[in-house]
């Protein structure tokens, strides 16, 4: 063995004492032996002794370095003795939500805490550091602060534009300053009608919800600077201008060199005039190659079913409790056929709602042309809950599905779906219809119009659209099946 600390030989047999220091700090191996007379040494007792490190002693004069403050305050403390530093711990009034540390060298007996809330306790613990080979760490020494009431006056805010148009998103710029010139940070604002708005970069971005009637609306900012928090309310102004209702198309007089679009005023937000235009090649006349959606607003509204669309035995919700999921099959089962939409179909979403709904609601898919369904995913809902759930399906492009069908198979509760969306690969194109383009023909408060010229042996679109006096728009959309221009007999005698 190592380190050992004497070792002696006695042949006339009195007791030696001998000691092993070979082992960790913390303890010391001791023990008596004899020597016989033929020189054997025999171990007579063995002590093992703990050697128990000092454990510092706790910082004394713990106080306050002057007074606090109210967003800061510093702390004070006696040294001590044989320290290897401090550590100092910043909790709340609860001590059990650590905010802050500090560690100090053995010469630092202070420091000081920032950016705190005025008013506000906060309890600071200081240990001293031992070296952990002969001293040990103290307990710690606790204190508690409290800061001062703030002496800041609540900033005053300077909104540029507080007049706005129902329904309309806009834009205002907002500033908040202390006395003194000091600059505040917005945090968050909320309005008191519920409706959704954003501050950033001392910018509010917010869209009033449509309104009948002329109203006001407190949007209330969350104002900072440093740790002073303030509430400010700003009274915003909101005209009364409802967005138009869609207009229910009905498209009649078909032949293969025109057909009659012709939509009724329905009851909603002021009407300036109508817009129309007509393609063929897919729903959705945009810009994207591969996407189409819906949102079923219309047959929500009682305008009918939306373009493309079949529905077996779906209603649609009119209650509040599902306003946002308009599709419905209530109490019966049911199924929803969308569009062909003549590409691949990859990706798609949509909400899906339902009350006691015990029983199932399917989700199928089949190429073009084909009622070949083949099922993608079945959702289920135990009976007495409501689940709202945006659903999102990936499919396999190369499996060539170009439709989707939803089915509702009922054992007990209702379910409703709606805000579709599907996305694919080598989706048609969309051919606006000659002198019915992109620009949208204005036909200003006219209620028909014939489209001529539309293209024979395919399904044509039309999209009207009621413009409101202050730009809001509503669309609605329908198609038709344009005959074939019938053949020629051409009779030679």
């Amino acid at each position: 063995m190592n380190n050992i600390d004497s070792c002696y030989t006695n042949t006339s047999g009195v007791a030696i004492q001998h000691g092993y220091t070979g082992l960790p700090n913390e303890f010391r191996l001791q023990f008596e032996s004899s020597a016989s007379s033929d020189g054997r040494v025999a171990i007579d007792a063995v002590l093992v002794v703990q050697n128990i490190r000092d454990t510092l002693s706790a910082p004394v004069n713990l106080v306050l370095a002057g007074v606090a403050g109210a967003n800061d305050f510093s702390v004070t403390w006696s040294s001590v003795a044989n320290a290897e530093g401090y550590f100092v711990t910043l909790f709340d009034a609860t001590g059990d939500n650590e905010l802050d540390t500090a560690s100090c060298l053995p010469s630092e007996t202070t420091t000081t805490f920032s950016g705190l809330t005025s008013s506000t306790h906060y309890i600071v613990s200081v240990v001293t550091l031992g070296n952990h080979t002969t001293t040990d760490d103290s307990a710690p020494k606790t204190l508690e602060v409290e800061t001062a009431a703030s002496s800041a006056a609540a900033p005053t805010l300077v909104v540029a534009n507080t007049s706005w148009t129902a329904g309309v998103a806009g834009t205002s710029a907002v500033s908040a300053t202390l006395e003194g010139d000091v600059a505040c940070a917005f945090e968050s604002v909320t309005m008191s009608d519920g409706s959704s708005a954003t501050v950033e970069d001392g910018v509010l971005s917010w869209t009033p919800p449509a309104a009948n009637a002329a109203s006001s609306v407190t949007a209330t900012f969350h104002v900072s600077h440093g740790g002073e928090s303030w509430y400010v309310d700003q009274v915003l102004s909101v005209a009364a201008t409802p967005a138009p209702s869609a207009p229910a198309i009905t498209l009649s007089n078909v032949s293969s060199r025109s057909f009659d679009a012709s939509w009724s005023a329905n009851a909603g937000g002021p009407v300036v005039g109508y817009k129309v235009r007509a393609w063929t090649g897919r729903e959705t006349p945009d810009d994207a190659t591969g996407g189409a959606s819906e949102n079923f607003a219309g047959y929500a509204a009682g305008q009918g079913e939306p373009a493309g669309w079949t529905f077996d035995h779906a209603e649609a919700y009119t209650g509040s409790t599902y306003a946002g999921y308009p599709v419905g099959f209530k109490s019966v089962s049911g199924s929803a056929i969308s569009p062909d939409f003549g590409g691949n179909i990859s990706s798609l979403s949509f909400h899906l709602r339902s009350v006691s709904a015990a029983g199932s609601f399917i989700v199928s898919a089949a190429p073009s042309g084909s009622d070949n369904w083949t099922v993608i995913e079945t959702y289920t809902s135990d009976a007495g809950t409501l689940k709202t759930e945006t659903k999102n399906i990936v499919l396999d492009a190369s499996a060539g599905y170009s439709k989707i069908r939803f089915e509702f198979v009922r054992t007990g509760g209702s379910a409703a779906f709606g805000t579709f969306s599907v996305s694919g690969t080598d989706w048609p194109a969309a051919d606006f219809l000659e002198g019915w383009g992109g620009a949208k023909v204005s036909v200003g408060t006219a209620t028909s119009q014939t489209v001529s010229n539309p293209v024979a042996g395919a399904v044509n679109w039309v999209e009207v659209t009621a413009v409101g006096p202050s730009g809001l728009e509503t669309s609605a959309r329908a198609s038709i099946s344009v005959p074939r221009v019938p053949a020629v007999v051409i009779s030679v005698k």
